[in-house]
């Protein structure tokens, strides 16, 4: 056959005979068989291929289930190994709290030991120094029983005894008399009464505090010192007469309606020592160098305040008093004076007479440190008779406040301060009720604040 050019297909003719027709159907047969096995090679091919992935698929699965059970096994193991673990943990963590915690209760323990230590060592040193304090006071509690008086009759009772005793110089003799005879310095003297005979003209009296005795405060401090010496008065007016002086004309009026409602027929006579005389019926007939018996003369706080206002020049008038009461022979009785003026000429320490310093709390009102005493009332110290209620400080808190109350009368063996704790309880008519706590010295004079807080401590340490 000859070449077909390029670019054209070939085009077989068939030929027309039987011989060509049967070629042609086993061509086409054959064709069709190769086509079979074609697509059959392709189908095994295929499913081969499908048979493989299956294949790898189960081996990647199972690999893959191996790892996971694997892992499985290694993460049940790490939990065993990691709840063992944690369990020691726990344990060890729960050992460390109760050793941390012991040793902090330990630590607490040890530091509350300490502080308490601390504050028991405080308290010892305090006691320490609160008795070294009370024993240069010489401060006890004496055996015999002492009473405070709780009402204006008593107090009137122990202060007339005491005022007649120490006029006529029957009063129990005072400590300071051995002081100063055993003493070379005159400057250590300590002022003392004479115990001769008709020796003592003036007489001092201390009384502060009196609207303590009242528990409902109706009656203020000068009013209810109005009140008490009008009683005294008339106590001493059984026996003689009665001049009485207050340091202004509001006052003495004051104390003319309070006499009036209290006994009009008493033989008292009440001035202003703004007048500066005595009555002229006691300077007659009065005979010198010996006490007139029949009159006394009693001067109610005088001071240089009066209701509010200024009391000038008030020390000369109380001295022309006193020199007319001296020279006609008539005692004088000085209730609770409160003088503060100092005459310019005088000065601490240039008297050799001088007898303040030695104390460290006035003989009258208390003041801390003491004031030089006015010569003027150097004959009224000591008193003969001293009655007091203060406030002090107590232990149980700074702002906690108790009575403390003191008494000192000359018709007692060694003059001695008493000390008396007020307590809880009232009786019943109103009045506190004082328990004896001690006593102090007359040598070192009226017990100062801090001495009665130290008493005070001292009462409640022994509760």
């Amino acid at each position: 056959m000859p070449p077909t050019p390029r670019g054209k297909p070939r085009v077989m003719s068939a030929r027309v005979d039987h011989n060509g027709d049967a070629s042609d159907a086993g061509d086409a047969m054959s064709d069709k068989g190769r086509q079979v096995e074609m697509i059959g090679g392709r189908q095994r091919r295929q499913r081969s291929r499908y048979l493989h992935t299956d294949v790898t698929l189960t081996r990647r699965a199972s690999s893959r289930r191996s790892r996971m059970s694997r892992l499985n096994a290694m993460v049940v193991v790490c939990a065993a190994a990691f709840g063992a673990i944690s369990k020691v943990s726990r344990a060890n963590n729960y050992s460390c709290f109760q050793i941390r915690l012991s040793n902090g209760f330990r630590g607490a323990s040890a530091s509350r030991l300490s502080f308490s230590a601390d504050v028991t060592r405080d308290i010892e040193r305090e006691r320490a120094r609160r008795k070294s304090r009370l024993d240069e006071w010489s401060f006890e509690r004496l055996d015999d029983p002492r009473d405070f008086p709780c009402s204006y009759s008593a107090i009137v009772e122990e202060a007339v005894e005491a005022v007649g005793a120490t006029l006529v110089g029957s009063q129990k003799p005072s400590p300071n008399l051995v002081g100063n005879a055993l003493s070379r310095n005159v400057l250590q003297y300590r002022p003392a009464h004479r115990t001769r005979p008709e020796s003592n003209e003036r007489v001092g009296i201390e009384i502060d505090g009196l609207s303590c005795l009242d528990g409902s405060f109706r009656r203020s401090e000068d009013s209810s010192l109005r009140y008490f010496s009008i009683l005294l008065a008339r106590e001493l007016s059984k026996d003689c007469r009665v001049a009485m002086f207050f340091s202004s004309l509001e006052e003495s009026l004051l104390a003319v309606n309070d006499l009036n409602k209290i006994d009009v027929s008493a033989n008292i006579s009440i001035q202003c020592i703004a007048q500066g005389s005595l009555p002229t019926s006691m300077m007659k007939g009065s005979e010198r160098g010996r006490i007139d018996k029949s009159n006394i003369v009693l001067i109610v706080k005088p001071s240089d305040i009066s209701m509010g206002r200024l009391q000038p020049g008030m020390s000369d008038r109380l001295q022309k008093i006193l020199f007319q009461a001296s020279s006609s022979s008539i005692p004088t009785v000085v209730l609770s004076p409160r003088l503060s003026e100092l005459s310019s000429r005088e000065r601490l320490g240039t008297n050799g007479l001088e007898q303040s310093g030695f104390q460290a709390s006035s003989s009258y009102g208390g003041l801390e440190p003491p004031k030089q005493t006015l010569w003027l009332l150097r004959d009224l110290v000591p008193p003969a008779y001293t009655w007091a209620i203060t406030k002090v400080g107590s232990s149980e808190g700074r702002d906690c406040l108790a009575s403390v109350a003191m008494r000192q009368t000359a018709m007692e063996s060694g003059h001695r301060y008493d000390v008396f704790v007020m307590g809880v309880g009232r009786g019943g008519d109103g009045r506190a009720d004082y328990n004896y706590a001690g006593s102090t010295s007359s040598f070192k004079g009226r017990p100062t604040i801090s001495i009665m807080g130290d008493v005070l401590k001292n009462y409640q340490d022994n509760l």
